[in-house]
């Protein structure tokens, strides 16, 4: 499956739930440009360590331009391994990161620039994170499993680029402001308005007889007993 993020801000950590998963790649669209940091960083993390570091030096301070793969596990970082740097600063760039069987393969513009071995397994890759001075268009995740489970997009508060699109199947409902909801996949009841119903409680009458009337209850059963009893005889 693919997830397609449109105008990502930087500084950017995508989360891999299901980690980096065997014959999947990675595509990162951008535009380098010269500032403090003298150019940005890929980095991969895992639960205790970071399994592979790409970093993109520009040398605009030493003149010392290269790409440089290390890791870092339990806080000890490895030797760096550096490679030319093809990106210019202020031209757009393609970078591709494939996982093979057991190494990392890199592409920049199509061309091949290096593989890096596994220090750690891919599966055990946590998120991506890009840094420093770049602009990114777009990041493409092929043959990851996502689909709002195993990748998101976590943005660092207070940036002022534009907001992350990210292609997704579309919500069970859609809300609109300022207009009614129009269902997207499933349809929605239009709500029942009811009269309230009030509700009765039964009357109680409660009688007290007093004993003059209970007195005359008594005698008039008694007449009719005698009348009923005279009659019969």
């Amino acid at each position: 499956m693919v997830m397609q993020i449109d105008n990502p801000v930087v500084p950017l950590t995508v989360d891999l739930n299901h980690g980096f998963e065997r014959n999947a790649h990675i595509d990162i669209y951008g535009e380098a440009f010269i500032a403090s940091n003298d150019g940005f960083r890929i980095e991969f993390g895992s639960h205790d360590g970071l399994p592979m570091i790409i970093d993109f030096r520009m040398g605009t301070r030493d003149g010392q331009k290269f790409i440089a793969l290390s890791h870092m596990k339990n806080g000890l970082s490895s030797n760096q391994s550096r490679y030319i740097n093809p990106i210019m600063p202020g031209q757009r760039f393609a970078i591709r990161i494939a996982n093979d069987r057991r190494h990392f393969s890199i592409f920049v513009n199509n061309a091949f620039i290096c593989q890096f071995d596994h220090f750690d397994r891919s599966s055990h890759i946590r998120r991506v994170s890009v840094f420093g001075d770049v602009r990114l268009y777009q990041m493409m995740f092929q043959r990851f499993r996502h689909v709002g489970q195993g990748t998101r997009v976590n943005v660092t508060p207070g940036s002022s680029m534009q907001p992350i699109a990210i292609n997704q199947p579309p919500p069970p409902y859609s809300v609109a402001i300022g207009q009614q909801s129009v269902p997207s996949t499933y349809p929605v009841a239009a709500p029942v308005q009811t009269q309230p119903v009030l509700m009765q409680s039964p009357m109680v009458v409660t009688t007290c007889d007093s004993k003059r009337d209970r007195r005359r209850k008594c005698v008039r059963r008694m007449m009719f007993r005698h009348a009923l009893f005279g009659a019969l005889h």
